[in-house]
């Protein structure tokens, strides 16, 4: 196994979400806007203060995220590893960190 691969995280509830936004060190994140009937966005603003980029993950499309988050990402469910791999090259491609 190398060390070069990224690690992953899938998180569950808003409060582990909160806690791993604040404290780990991350170089993306996808979020989907419903955890477990609670909504993502306490997480996307700690990562926007951190200047980590990160996509939104929605059944809901753009009009499932507020206006704060209007310039970032949206990958709409259900999706492809092909959805997911434009999303990001998209991010990436902007070079700056996300919401800004």
């Amino acid at each position: 196994c190398s060390s070069d691969l990224p690690k992953v995280a899938t998180e569950a509830t808003l409060g582990i979400a909160l806690h791993v936004a604040q404290t780990e060190a991350l170089d993306f994140a996808v979020l989907d806007v419903n955890l477990a009937g609670e909504q993502v966005f306490p997480v996307a603003e700690i990562l926007k203060a951190r200047q980590i980029p990160f996509i939104f993950s929605t059944g809901y499309g753009r009009v499932g995220v507020p206006e704060a988050f209007k310039d970032c990402e949206v990958l709409n469910k259900p999706y492809t590893i092909d959805d997911l791999r434009a999303t990001l090259f998209s991010l990436f491609k902007k070079g700056v960190p996300a919401g800004e």
